[in-house]
């Protein structure tokens, strides 16, 4: 056979090939050209992979932190209400599957059970709020209870830097000046503000809008819209709008990619690696506006309170005064829609009923066929209660809260993320130290003088270093040095060298 060339066009998905002579004309191969392509599925990386696997460490360490804590808690316990534990592992279970055989999940004592405790704590947040401010002697159950939240919704650990007292004012200055010196440093742009207390004072506002927000903190840092493109698009990303990459980073090629655009209020949960991937070292930009955008998420959270549980109560009672004020409208005003607000449930419509996930039919628990948000019941109700009346200072509250989308907050919300973990561990302190004066083992000390109530604390805080490595010293992945004594979150240091 003579000298020939092959030539190959490889792709993500293909490949194509071609088979010519020294002159580059195409051979033949039982009288057929020989070219062609081969075409197969295109690989994935282990993104989705990896993201089941971190979901279930997650998931094993959140159990593995409980059952620490139980550990603790068993002989006291014990002494009490000796199937305490066993009802709580099996509360989500049938009564004819359960080996306690009896019909609460939590309390089943002669004079008190689950009816009562519900009724005295109405949330877990109410329970969390009462062990803070009462110094009273309270049962060792409920002290659990309290603990068992705390440690297994813990928040998140991105502040560490920000010291032991966390202080959502001070937070502030520290994250403002981070991305300011960061600009000055990274890309010379200046963005300085003239009152950083104002500024976060505008960002926390949830009666102004998004445009009035950077609008106004434009107007704090000198900065001219229409002049200085990359500082007021960032100014707007971290007020919450939707903004061009390029003219964050001055970069038109930004404009070709399909996630040429971002918003921290929609979707950036779902685009964050996408994101990260588009801009790879770049991407520090986008972590440090977020940590300011966050910030302004977690104080209306707090409501200016120290506590995230009394926050919470907070509002709930607002839900609960928000409901009644537009149950008493529709009563008054358009009595003929209460039941589409209330009780109706199908797809479609962002009502009452699919913001609460509660759904009765025939005095029963029904099958609910809608879910919404906070801003889709918020605009259901502004299509359903338009042309406004208000005839009462009440029915303009509600109505001004409508409109911005802050009618009704509920304690579980998906910006419940951005809780720092300083915040979860002040109310575990605090709830420990008014225990330990009616709760006799929380003072005991082991060997090493590490009392029940600093392991506590451990079990909180711990995290394993992201150097060390597997723990288990049999697998041939492992790198640490360590004894045979079991760790736990107390002993860390002592057993691993």
């Amino acid at each position: 056979m003579n000298n020939y060339y092959v030539g190959l066009d490889i792709g993500t998905d293909s490949i194509g090939w071609a088979v010519t002579n020294e002159s580059y004309q195409l051979a033949k191969f039982k009288g057929n050209a020989m070219w062609g392509v081969r075409l197969f599925d295109e690989s994935k990386t282990a993104q989705e992979r990896r993201g089941f696997r971190a979901s279930r460490r997650r998931t094993f360490r959140r159990h593995e932190r409980i059952e620490w804590l139980q550990m603790l808690f068993n002989t006291e316990i014990a002494k009490k209400d000796v199937a305490f534990f066993q009802r709580l592992k099996e509360s989500n279970l049938y009564l004819e599957d359960k080996s306690t055989a009896v019909p609460y999940a939590v309390f089943a004592d002669d004079d008190y059970n689950d009816k009562q405790f519900h009724e005295d704590y109405k949330t877990i947040f109410h329970l969390r709020k009462e062990l803070i401010e009462n110094k009273a002697p309270h049962d060792i159950r409920l002290v659990y209870l309290a603990l068992h939240h705390i440690i297994k919704n813990r928040g998140h650990f991105l502040f560490d830097n920000l010291g032991d007292d966390f202080n959502s004012v001070q937070s502030f200055d520290k994250l403002l000046y981070a991305l300011t010196a960061f600009l000055s440093d990274e890309y010379e742009l200046e963005l300085e503000c003239t009152d950083a207390e104002k500024a976060g004072d505008i960002l926390k506002n949830k009666s102004l809008s998004k445009t009035s927000k950077s609008s106004q903190i434009a107007t704090l840092c000198g900065i001219t819209p229409k002049k200085n493109v990359q500082q007021m698009s960032i100014i707007k990303l971290i007020c919450g709008q939707k903004v061009k990459l390029s003219d964050i980073y001055n970069d038109k090629a930004l404009d070709e990619d399909e996630n040429s655009k971002i918003d921290f209020s929609s979707g950036f949960d779902d685009n964050e690696d996408a994101y990260h991937t588009l801009l790879v070292d770049r991407y520090e930009l986008i972590e440090k506006a977020k940590a300011i955008y966050d910030w302004a998420l977690l104080a209306d959270i707090l409501k200016n309170e120290r506590y995230i549980s009394v926050a919470k109560v907070k509002s709930y009672e607002e839900h609960q005064s928000d409901l009644k004020t537009l149950k008493s409208y529709v009563k008054t005003h358009c009595k003929v829609k209460y039941f589409r607000i209330f009780r109706e449930s199908k797809k479609g419509l962002n009502n009452y009923t699919a913001y609460s996930g509660k759904y009765k039919e025939n005095g029963k628990n029904g099958v609910l066929q809608q879910k919404a948000k906070q801003e889709d019941f918020c605009k259901f109700l502004k299509n359903e209660l338009k042309p406004y009346v208000t005839d009462k200072a009440e029915y303009a509250e509600m109505f001004s809260k409508i409109d911005n989308g802050s009618f009704m907050p509920k304690q579980i919300i998906k910006d419940n993320g951005v809780i720092p973990m300083q915040l979860h561990r002040d109310e575990l302190k605090q709830i420990l130290n008014n225990a330990c004066e009616y709760l006799e083992f929380l003072n005991e000390a082991d060997t090493d003088g590490i009392t029940v109530k600093d392991k506590i604390i451990k079990i909180f805080e711990y995290r394993i270093p992201y150097y060390v490595g597997p723990l288990n010293i049999h697998s041939d992945k492992h790198w640490l040095v360590r004894s045979n004594e079991k760790i736990y979150p107390w002993n860390f240091s002592k057993v691993v060298d």
